[in-house]
């Protein structure tokens, strides 16, 4: 990661933060209720690029394992910690969207290594979802006899 002395890697970066910089904060409701981890973030050097704003590294860290996760930010104006930490949480609920929607698909056994391949798949499995027939909706009957 290139900040403004130079390039680091940022596990090196994440170990070098006060402990102040840290703070623990929600990323969401998971299903077993709220996944808490330690955030920290430092603003990177503006690059050269068409979108301007302000770039950020956000760090993860588990306080369980210690183990460390990095996300390279960008927002049009200064945003708080809070902001940040709330928008990669959503990743978890996008992610489980994708998941579903490769399994409901069929896609999740297949590996896409090429656009061809990936295309003739994806469009049989699509033809093949679109062209099952619809199943009955699932009801209790009961009836009773007196005898």
């Amino acid at each position: 990661m290139i900040i403004g002395l130079g390039v680091y890697r940022v596990d090196f970066l994440a170990a070098g933060l006060p402990a102040t910089a840290w703070q623990r904060m929600s990323a969401g409701r998971g299903a077993k209720g709220h996944r808490y981890y330690d955030w920290a973030f430092i603003a990177l050097p503006h690059p050269t690029d068409a979108y301007g704003g302000h770039h950020w590294l956000l760090m993860r860290r588990s306080h369980r394992t210690g183990g460390l996760a990095f996300y390279r930010c960008w927002s049009p104006q200064v945003v708080a910690l809070g902001t940040l930490v709330a928008v990669a949480g959503r990743r978890w609920k996008i992610e489980e969207s994708f998941q579903a929607a490769k399994t409901g698909l069929g896609l999740d056994p297949h590996q896409h290594r090429r656009w061809t391949s990936w295309h003739r798949w994806s469009t049989l499995a699509i033809l093949a979802t679109r062209s099952s027939p619809p199943r009955p909706p699932a009801t209790a009957t009961a009836t009773s006899r007196s005898g």
